[in-house]
């Protein structure tokens, strides 16, 4: 398992994690907190994997499935086969968190 920082403020598009060739992208838990009211999504390349998160200014989102965790886990976001991790802002305001993740086989 990998953890990563999250920590943007462009609006749009953002890699957070790139994609390896012939691996998904499985995400464990995350943590983000935002300055500022935003709405935001995860998505695999250019697809959307999530729908839009609302985010109220000083406000966080904090995801993690199961008892198992870290040791297993049930993923709670994954990647198509190569294709990297992005979020998504809908404004150019600053967030921040976290990214428990890790790559597998196809």
């Amino acid at each position: 398992m990998l953890t990563i920082k999250v920590a943007t403020s462009a609006s749009g598009d953002s890699t957070v994690i790139a994609g390896m060739p012939n691996k998904k992208i499985r995400v464990l838990c995350y943590a983000i907190t935002s300055s500022n009211q935003n709405m935001i999504k995860w998505k695999s390349g250019s697809t959307e994997i999530s729908g839009e998160m609302h985010m109220p200014a000083g406000g966080n989102i904090v995801i993690h499935m199961g008892d198992l965790w870290p040791s297993g886990g049930l993923p709670v976001l994954e990647c198509a086969i190569g294709e990297s991790l992005v979020i998504n802002l809908q404004q150019a305001q600053a967030i921040g968190g976290h990214i428990t993740y890790y790559y597998v086989g196809a």
